[in-house]
């Protein structure tokens, strides 16, 4: 059995900490350190011990087992398997393995979003017969984030592209455009003069679907807590700008009015969100609703809430536009495990010389009601 003790983990490393995990089996594996038929910590045993949350052991594990090093039981746990574990299937259409790069703009600041669009984007690359590897640039400018990639993925020799998602600038994205790899974009709606590929959520329609379910419930005085706006050029369409111009013309639809002060827009942060919201409930026409983009401003609205003594839902509705199903509050689940294998699947089309849409967004039905 692998012990603990011998995985660890560097939260300063560009390198994704479930990734971190996964490299280090794979190399105990090629060192015949572990063999067929060990048996590996349990998730929870091995986040106690490295110090990480389960949810990126089990998904280092997923991806282990994505690759047929490993073995998952139910009830019995994670074993080594025999063989190299390399698939080599390949699609069809493709007559080459390509090493594929994903660059995760600030990973750590919502691991559950990431960790949710890459499930989706290993399982459409291993249809593939991709190689996946991840890199998180955790607030660097991506052209210094890439150096890491250099030798063994930018400058492959065989065909290969890369997916990005995060929390991109515009000048992030002409960087990307400079280095004639195709690449798709995930839920970054770009809107400068190079040629881009992105896979987008219908925003605007889920949020049209929260703002539906109050006003059945009689209830218009609704705030919104949304998030980061854009980029400083405007280039680069934030989710919290497709939200608002949802709401926007909500409101002029229903003939309502829509307070300056109960459209609210913060960075990706626990305290600022509960910062932000605060001034607001403690005004007289406090809203009796609020709508949310995302766990990590939704668990500052419930702090919030709770400091001013405010229930929730009875004193305040919160709807979430939730990152999982198991998150506080969700009104409306992104799909995220979607996202990514349609973004996969776009890059391999690209990859392969096909025509690939610019544009792309996952209908309202696509997604986890």
């Amino acid at each position: 059995m692998l012990e603990s003790s011998l995985i660890m983990v560097n939260r300063a490393n560009s390198v994704p900490l479930f990734q971190q995990i996964c490299q280090q089996i794979r190399q105990q594996i090629a060192s015949g350190s572990l063999r067929p038929g060990n048996k590996l910590p349990s998730v929870y045993s091995l986040a106690k011990s490295i110090g990480v949350s389960p949810m990126t052991v089990h998904h280092a594990y997923n991806v282990l087992a994505g690759e047929s090093l490993v073995s998952s039981q139910h009830g019995s746990g994670s074993y080594i398997l025999g063989g190299s574990g390399r698939s080599e299937k390949k699609s069809p259409c493709r007559e080459k393995i390509c090493d594929i790069g994903v660059l995760i703009k600030n990973f750590e600041i919502n691991q559950e979003f990431s960790l949710f669009l890459l499930d989706g984007i290993y399982r459409m690359a291993r249809e593939h017969g991709f190689s996946v590897h991840v890199l998180s640039t955790e607030g660097k400018i991506i052209d210094n984030a890439f150096a890491p990639w250099l030798h063994n993925v930018i400058h492959s020799p065989v065909p290969m592209g890369f997916v990005v998602g995060g929390s991109l600038c515009s000048e992030n994205i002409s960087y990307l455009c400079r280095q004639s790899r195709p690449f798709v974009l995930v839920d970054v709606d770009y809107r400068g003069d190079e040629k881009t590929h992105s896979i987008l959520l219908d925003d605007r329609g889920a949020t049209n679907i929260m703002i539906k379910r109050l006003v059945d419930l009689n209830i218009t005085r609704i705030a919104y807590l949304l998030g980061p706006v854009g980029d400083r050029q405007g280039l680069v369409v934030r989710r919290a700008q497709r939200m608002l111009g949802a709401a926007l013309e909500s409101v002029s639809a229903l003939g309502t009015h829509l307070p300056p002060e109960y459209i609210m827009n913060c960075e990706y942060d626990e305290k600022e969100a509960a910062s932000c919201l605060t001034p607001l409930l403690r005004k007289h026409n406090r809203p009796k609703a609020l709508i949310v983009n995302g766990d990590i401003l939704t668990r500052g609205a419930l702090a919030a809430a709770g400091a001013e003594g405010l229930r929730v839902p009875q004193d305040l509705q919160i709807l979430n536009y939730a990152d999982t199903t198991n998150s506080p509050c969700v009104c409306l689940a992104k799909p995220l495990v979607s996202l990514g294998q349609r973004a996969m699947s776009a890059l391999a089309d690209l990859i392969a010389g096909e025509e690939v849409p610019e544009r792309a967004v996952l209908e309202i039905d696509s997604m986890s009601l």
